[in-house]
């Protein structure tokens, strides 16, 4: 019976120590995800929108949301081509790469109003080329801004 009674003990040593390391491991993947050093893309940049031939105010805002299942929102704050509205643009495909993010889109902003964008972010920057397409018009929009930084 004493050799019984000390396998018992023993199966429930090793369950306890199963137990223990599923917990230990649990908390270390739990802790480590999302390390990688990247800063979220969302978030609100600040720069300047260049369009040509038309002034531009020295200061402008773009902000992202997402991403979220590889696609985002970007809205561009007192747009000048929209006589000062909201330029929100849905849909926009957001994918990390090595050097931060890409991201793209293609389609009708506004009805008779088709654009491509293209840009990259790392979190800190943010650069984007809108060719817009006004009724057969091609014109190009850039956007070059960063991210306040929380001091």
């Amino acid at each position: 019976t004493g050799l019984i009674k000390n396998n018992r003990y023993m199966k429930l040593s090793i369950k306890a120590i199963l137990l223990s390391l599923i917990v230990i491991s649990g908390f270390f993947l739990l802790f480590s995800c999302e390390k990688d050093g990247r800063e979220p893309l969302a978030g609100a940049y600040y720069g300047k929108i260049t369009i040509p031939g038309m002034e531009t105010p020295e200061s402008s805002c773009v902000t992202i949301n997402g991403p979220v299942l590889g696609k985002g929102v970007i809205t561009l704050y007192d747009f000048p081509l929209l006589s000062g509205q909201d330029l929100i643009v849905p849909l926009v495909n957001i994918t990390r790469t090595d050097a931060g993010y890409s991201m793209d889109f293609t389609g009708n902003l506004l009805p008779g109003v088709n654009a491509e964008i293209t840009g990259t972010g790392d979190g800190f920057n943010l650069n984007m080329t809108i060719d817009i397409n006004v009724g057969g018009v091609p014109m190009v929009v850039s956007f070059n801004g960063i991210k306040p930084t929380m001091d």
